[in-house]
């Protein structure tokens, strides 16, 4: 049976270590899709940071998977499925964030939100290709509805950090690294895996035939549910012990050689 769906993280997987898409990667994403493969972005990023992937591949077909499956985005931009944050949670990720001191990033209502500015949130706003705002009040904030927080910090700390969650809150949110730096929490039900799922009743495509590429923690789910799970060459341990297959780094172009391999 061939493969019908292809899921690909963007940064580390989709783009080099520069943020660039080569010219061989979209040459074979762009031979796929010409085979009736559909293509999807899957990411922890906001429908802002990514929609320009349409024109710069020529795909206006591709559908998004969004903050890590909290939101579905069909390739008309309406919006599938969204999953928030419950309030309780969001005030105590923020509160606790807060007290552990780290650097907060929030997203409500497609805007992003900061706990303060400093170099890392204007690093990060760059990728989100969004000015950001002053969070209010975190009981205010999060009683708005949070669709996924961030935070930013030196990975040891993060590590550190994630010891001192309490048993009822792990229940209640699905938390992972993104890349070293970045650490995010979204509702419980909202996973790639199960964005994968929402997506292959919308087009009629079953797991089996499906391909999903990361290199990240937060690709994890996803590398588990498709029927081929891959791992970047340059994925995170956890990843690579997961997946079914290992393909090139991402300034080797793994994407591609995944494509021309198993479905071109």
């Amino acid at each position: 049976m061939p493969y019908r769906l292809i899921a690909v993280d963007v940064d580390g997987t989709l783009l080099n270590s520069k943020k660039e898409l080569t010219a061989g990667t979209k040459e074979a994403i762009l031979a796929a899709v010409k085979k009736g493969v559909l293509f999807v972005l899957s990411s922890g990023r906001p429908i802002q940071a990514v929609s320009h992937f349409q024109e710069l591949l020529g795909i206006s077909s591709m559908p998004f998977i969004l903050y890590n499956g909290a939101m579905i985005v069909s390739a008309d931009k309406n919006i599938i499925s969204h999953i928030k944050l419950q309030p309780l949670d969001a005030e105590q990720i923020l509160t606790l964030g807060k007290d552990l001191g780290t650097t907060m990033i929030a997203w409500s209502d497609h805007k992003l939100y900061i706990s303060k500015m400093n170099e890392l949130v204007q690093k990060y706003y760059m990728i989100a290709r969004i000015t950001p705002e002053l969070m209010p009040d975190i009981t205010t904030l999060a009683s708005q509805g949070i669709t996924k927080i961030l935070w930013y910090d030196d990975p040891q700390k993060l590590i550190l950090c994630q010891q001192q969650f309490p048993e009822d809150l792990k229940e209640r949110v699905n938390y992972h690294t993104s890349n070293p730096h970045f650490l995010e929490f979204v509702d419980v039900s909202a996973s790639k895996a199960n964005a994968l799922a929402s997506l292959g009743k919308y087009y009629g495509i079953e797991p089996f035939e499906m391909i999903a590429i990361g290199d990240g923690c937060n690709d994890l789910s996803m590398i588990n549910y498709a029927g081929l799970g891959v791992a970047m060459g340059n994925a995170q341990k956890e990843v690579k012990d997961a997946a079914d297959l290992i393909t090139l780094t991402n300034d080797e172009d793994g994407v591609a050689k995944i494509i021309r391999d198993k479905i071109l």
